[in-house]
């Protein structure tokens, strides 16, 4: 009689504070399985069907897999000594690429090789405009325009988008480069991007009504951090 295969692992779901800036992390071993997630990597993954799928527990590239294949096994590569650590880019039809950057991960007591994998996606962060107010001492329209500038619009655009004076949008520009001590626009914005106030959208509520892969069915779900619907790590999302 052929002995039992056990169970696959069932993965982790890892933890995020609710009100910090969001971490969309995952850990990989070389066959692409997911042995732990967070829910803001899991929503990441669910938005970009075209780019990312999960089936089955693991992680899946389109239209072309081998990138991320290949990545992985190069970075979980057994007998490899030092740091090991890839960045992979994945082009999107009408938005920016998302981007995944995986090290190497020593699994502590077992010394199995595994990945860490961040995932970002441009268009999923937002700037929080009260954090901007609570970090910097801005007031509302200060944070508004401080928003308006890490988007990409000019001063100008924004004053004619919002009906303003371009010398009103001006000096509150100003005034933004005086409270973060900073002289340039553009050092305004690298500093806004890379400060502590970013967030993830809150899923719609019909987002947990999503299926599950029957092979691999995972129980464990993750909050959004913001009240907003659960989602499992195995939805089945299918590729356009």
């Amino acid at each position: 009689m052929p002995t039992p295969t056990a169970p696959a692992q069932q993965p982790q779901l890892l933890p995020e504070l609710p009100g910090l800036p969001p971490v969309a992390k995952l850990r990989l071993d070389a066959d692409q399985q997911v042995l732990a997630y967070t829910a803001s990597a899991c929503r990441i993954i669910h938005a970009n069907p075209c780019s990312l799928t999960l089936s089955c527990g693991r992680l899946r590239q389109h239209p072309d897999p081998k990138p991320l294949r290949d990545a992985l096994r190069w970075v979980c590569e057994p007998g490899s000594a030092g740091r090991r650590e890839r960045a992979l880019s994945m082009q999107r039809v009408g938005a920016a690429p998302l981007t995944l950057r995986l090290s190497r991960h020593h699994e502590p007591g077992t010394g199995a090789m595994h990945a860490v994998v961040w995932l970002a996606d441009p268009d999923q962060f937002h700037l929080d405009e009260a954090g901007l107010q609570q970090a910097f001492e801005f007031t509302a329209t200060e944070a508004r325009v401080a928003v308006g500038l890490a988007a990409g619009a000019s001063a100008a655009e924004l004053a004619q988008a919002w009906g303003l004076r371009a010398n009103t949008v001006q000096m509150h520009v100003k005034h933004l480069l005086a409270k973060t001590h900073t002289s340039r626009q553009a050092q305004l914005v690298g500093l806004l991007w890379r400060s502590a106030v970013l967030r993830l959208p809150t899923p719609p509520a019909e987002a947990a009504g999503a299926r599950v892969c029957p092979s691999h069915a995972s129980t464990q779900t993750g909050s959004d951090g913001e009240g907003g619907a659960s989602q499992t790590l195995t939805q089945t999302v299918q590729p356009h």
